[in-house]
Order: structure tokens, then sequence, then C-alpha cells
């Protein structure tokens, strides 16, 4: 990954993927549904780290769930 300074502001759709752990049509899925901001400088989508951080910190709780009796 290119962007590997702590002070990274942006990153590519493709680096982001790779941080999440998401596919590229999965990433282009939550980007078209205006759930993850983009930004376009010239040709390149960029991610901000903070947009990507918001976006993580807002999805649900994941884990088992409570059995009922």
């Amino acid at each position: 990954m290119e962007n590997s300074s702590p002070d990274v502001l942006t990153m590519s759709i493709q680096d982001a993927c790779r941080v999440v752990g998401f596919s590229r049509a999965k990433m282009y899925r939550e980007i078209n549904s205006r759930r993850l901001p983009v930004r376009k400088a010239g040709y390149r989508t960029l991610v901000l780290m903070s947009d990507l951080k918001a976006y993580i910190d807002a999805l649900p709780p994941g884990g088992p769930s409570e059995a009922k009796p």
C-alpha cells in the first residue's frame, strides 16, 4: 500500500478496499449509495481517511446474537 504514513489524509479506492477488507464491487456499492463519500482530484477518486473511519464507526456491531429461550 502506498499510503503507510500516519499523516495520510486520503487514499485510493484500491487502498481503501485493502484497509477495510472489502472487494472493489462492495466499495463502489457503498460509494454509489452515498454511504461512503469520496472526493475527485482530476481523474482520481480519493477517500478521506476521516470519512473512512466515520463510515466504519457507523457500521452496526457484529458478533453472535442472543438466542431467545
